[in-house]
This record gives structure tokens, C-alpha cells and sequence, in this order.
């Protein structure tokens, strides 16, 4: 059996947190690394798949070392 990362982030508005190192350990588990966000109560799943695609095209292009988090907006209302 392989692990199962899960990364449990919470938020009040419609905006979440990841370090770089985060991405990029997510980035090496991609394919069991679910991340869940918790607002008001209720448990939504997040994919970070077009996170890391963007994350790693940007870090081809400028030099992320003076980054150290990258937000991440949500549509709770999407999908529903």
C-alpha cells in the first residue's frame, strides 16, 4: 500500500496558503497528495494540479527564491 498525503489548509474567505516547500512536495506526490480546505464548518476537496503547473512555469521563468508563499484563491460556489 502507498501513503496518502493530505493536507488539511482552513480559511474564513476565499483564500488559501502554500509554502513552496509544500508545492513541491506535492509536486513528488501528485498522484496521493489530496489537499482539503475547511471553511464554516464544511470539508471541500482541492486540486492542486494547476497550482503546480503554474508554480513550476513561473519558477522556470523568474527566480522564486524571494518568494516564500503563494495564494491561492477559491470559488467556494463552484460545483455547486
Amino acid at each position: 500500500q502507498e501513503l496518502v498525503y493530505i493536507e488539511v489548509k482552513s480559511t474564513i474567505g476565499n483564500e488559501i496558503y502554500f509554502s513552496k516547500s509544500e508545492l513541491e512536495f506535492a509536486y513528488e506526490h501528485i498522484e496521493n497528495y489530496l489537499v482539503k480546505v475547511v471553511k464554516d464548518g464544511e470539508i471541500y476537496d482541492f486540486s492542486l494540479y494547476e497550482v503546480i503547473c503554474e508554480y513550476f512555469q513561473l519558477k522556470e521563468k523568474i527566480n522564486l527564491c524571494l518568494i516564500d508563499t503563494i495564494k491561492v484563491k477559491i470559488d467556494f460556489n463552484q460545483g455547486k
